[in-house]
């Protein structure tokens, strides 16, 4: 009898007797070119464990953390299977079974836990000054820009007070539980009950303040909780409080060097979050005129290999992913790309130096003449 939950068993079927329609589509099928990392061997690995006629074993559970969450294959999926939650699943089930999960996201719980960051250490912020404890309005960087950033967490405090008119508070949770992360991380990592805890701790922390903003894609919080919004989404629905200096000031010119500036769709604000327009409407406002678009773009758009700890888990594979988003931009003639994800932004830059790679909240930052300390 199945263990998996029937939504996931029922897409684990369908895609056992499928002939791969979507593997194309997949940046760790074309990293690794192997086919047992390809959407349908994920899935029909999975249902082989469920059936038992595969053993999980360390071996096996590791194929599982093969896969970015990008939803890539989702849009050519005619069934629109959710690859990524059944992944996480499958992971979750490694971990409570008390097998070990790849070496690099080991102890990411106890890591949580001391730290408030499933990544470890965070580097401590001078900016008393940037942000008021007493706002209503909390910025939750996310533990990308927050532990991979720093400079730039002061950075999107800075546009906040003035896109907003007032300085947010900046959430860490405190001294004796730091909280920098939204539990997405651990889930990725297969602490799936962690993560359930984790959310439950971080929703009751975050219960003061009217709304959150935010640059985590995975942030989750109960309806009878603060209004969660996206600094893209909070950055579009306020372009008339910030559009006109741009152009006063510069009309971009913080990004006049900048060349042809490409636009590079993350999986989790595009496809996850839906905000492909939005993006685009703020770039556009940020820089003059509208950013050229990759040849694959908005839910077609190709994914860096950032997501779901993959980087950590295959490191060559998420290398050959960047190395495919970077060379089409540079055959199409990109100087700068801005790219919606904090995360695939560092990790273009990691593989990288023909093509700059921005985010949206430096980019706009930059076009304002906000700068950081």
């Amino acid at each position: 009898m199945t263990t998996l939950p029937l939504p996931i068993r029922s897409q684990a079927d369908t895609c056992t007797y499928c002939p791969k329609l979507c593997r194309f589509s997949c940046p760790v099928a074309e990293g690794e070119a192997r086919e047992t990392v390809t959407p349908w061997g994920l899935m029909s690995l999975l249902r082989l464990v469920d059936d038992g006629h595969v053993e999980l074993t360390a071996e096996v559970g590791e194929v599982f953390f093969h896969c970015t969450g990008c939803l890539r294959c989702q849009t050519w999926c005619r069934h629109d299977h959710d690859l990524p939650t059944a992944m996480r699943h499958a992971r979750r089930m490694v971990v409570d079974s008390g097998l070990p999960t790849p070496p690099a996201l080991r102890g990411m719980d106890q890591a949580m836990e001391q730290h408030g960051c499933a990544g470890g250490p965070v580097p401590s912020l001078a900016s008393a000054e940037v942000f008021d404890a007493g706002s209503a309005v909390a910025y939750f960087p996310g533990c990308a820009r927050r532990r991979e950033d720093p400079e730039g967490v002061v950075l999107v405090g800075r546009l906040l007070a003035e896109v907003l008119g007032h300085k947010v508070a900046l959430f860490e949770g405190d001294d004796a539980a730091p909280m920098h992360c939204c539990g997405g991380a651990l889930e990725q990592a297969g602490y799936g009950a962690a993560a359930d805890v984790w959310r439950e701790r971080l929703s009751g922390a975050l219960a003061g303040y009217e709304q959150v903003v935010t640059e985590c894609g995975d942030i989750d919080l109960p309806p009878d909780g603060p209004r969660v919004q996206p600094l893209i989404d909070v950055l579009f629905q306020r372009m008339t409080s910030w559009m006109g200096k741009t152009a006063q000031s510069a009309g971009g010119a913080g990004n006049a060097s900048a060349g042809l500036v490409a636009l590079h769709d993350g999986c989790r604000t595009g496809r996850k979050l839906g905000l492909h327009d939005a993006t685009r409407a703020v770039v556009t406002a940020a820089l003059g005129h509208p950013p050229a678009d990759m040849w694959l773009s908005r839910d077609e758009g190709l994914c860096c290999g950032a997501g779901d700890h993959y980087p950590l888990v295959a490191p060559d594979g998420a290398a050959v992913a960047a190395g495919l988003v970077l060379g089409a931009l540079e055959d199409q003639g990109a100087q700068t790309v801005v790219t919606g994800s904090v995360r695939c932004a560092g990790h273009m830059r990691a593989h990288g130096d023909g093509v700059e790679v921005v985010d949206v909240g430096r980019f706009v930052a930059r076009s304002l003449g906000i700068g950081g300390e």
